[in-house]
């Protein structure tokens, strides 16, 4: 019973990590959007700067709101809290495509 319940922390605790990790990888990757490549024109590469800096903060607020809750409902012990967490990351990035 007690290895039962150690298993099933270390498998919340697990999840909570590669859902922080997924979600840092995701938000490197905007970070890293190149906007001299895709711009023409000083003015036009400011836009991009401008909106990719947009882009950072709206993902981390969504992928910061989706993980914590994921960390409370964890703490909670309810099942599908990994799920939330895993998927903060993955979620918010696909949302601030549509959304921006």
């Amino acid at each position: 019973m007690r290895q039962a319940n150690t298993l099933a922390v270390a498998g919340r605790v697990a999840a909570l990590a590669l859902g922080l990790m997924l979600a840092g990888i995701l938000f490197l990757l905007i970070l890293m959007g190149d906007c001299w490549a895709a711009s023409d024109t000083p003015e036009a590469t400011r836009t991009c700067e401008i909106e990719k800096s947009s882009d950072l903060i709206m993902f981390m607020v969504l992928a910061g709101t989706g993980w914590i809750a994921g960390l409370v409902l964890a703490l909670r012990g309810l099942p599908f809290a990994r799920r939330l967490a895993l998927l903060s990351g993955p979620v918010a990035f696909v949302a601030v495509g549509v959304l921006v």
